[in-house]
């Protein structure tokens, strides 16, 4: 189980020392504040206020490599759940989100809804060919990360890991928790969970993806909900 608390994997996340550490988490700071430039919004992202039962988006963005956090590519470049590709709604940014390699794409298999817990719940099955076990394979062994989007707060997550004897597996369940203060939202813990190892064996890989959604008040300043990001510790387990 990997636990991602306010967006961010408490596994371990320096290794390579303290200043690696810090070089990573000014990266993905620096390409998240470009991702935020104006651009369209859905539902209350404009004020970032919310009622019970209004839509609360979802935004994928991109994928890479843990040890070079400026080689990224777009979420979708990975064969996830090829399902959720049809009509993608986007959000255009200005030429410096381009170069940062930001696309932001909402998710057609995420629905989530102010203060409604959502229970555990397919989003996507899938077979993957073996190409497509290759691809998610290589991206696991470089310890590939992603980067979502909520209410404007990213979350960092791994594609999965690598077991002892070198196997991958691949995470096929998420958990978020939400925190909001009233009608804000102020946190999201992601767990990653349930690994599955992948299998080079020639045949299709049949995987079902879920997620579940639960929402906890939170005494935090929406105001300040940002501070977290500046934590250093706040990046360790």
């Amino acid at each position: 189980m990997e636990v991602f608390r306010g967006g961010v994997q408490r596994r371990r996340m320096v290794r390579g020392g303290r200043k690696h550490g810090v070089s990573l988490v000014l990266a993905l700071l620096f390409s998240s504040l470009l991702a935020l430039s104006p651009q369209a919004a859905f539902g209350d992202e404009q004020t970032h206020k919310y009622v019970a039962g209004e839509e609360v988006v979802l935004w994928t963005n991109k994928v890479g490599p843990y040890n070079n956090p400026q080689e990224t590519f777009n979420y979708f470049t990975l064969p996830f759940c090829k399902a959720g590709r049809e009509q993608l709604q986007r959000r255009f940014g200005s030429l410096g989100n381009v170069l940062m390699g930001n696309e932001l794409v909402k998710s057609n298999l995420h629905h989530f809804k102010f203060l409604e817990d959502m229970p555990k719940t397919t989003y996507c099955e899938q077979a993957l060919n073996q190409r497509d076990v290759e691809k998610m394979e290589d991206a696991i062994q470089q310890n590939y990360w992603f980067e979502f989007f909520v209410d404007d707060l990213p979350i960092w997550g791994f594609v999965g890991k690598v077991g002892e004897k070198g196997q991958a597996y691949i995470f096929t369940h998420q958990k978020f928790v939400i925190g909001h203060n009233g009608d804000r939202l102020v946190h999201v813990h992601l767990t990653m969970m349930e690994p599955t190892p992948l299998k080079v064996s020639g045949e299709d890989e049949k995987m079902t993806f879920t997620y579940e959604v639960l929402y906890e008040s939170s005494t935090k300043s929406f105001h300040r909900r940002f501070e977290q990001y500046l934590d250093f510790n706040f990046f360790q387990h």
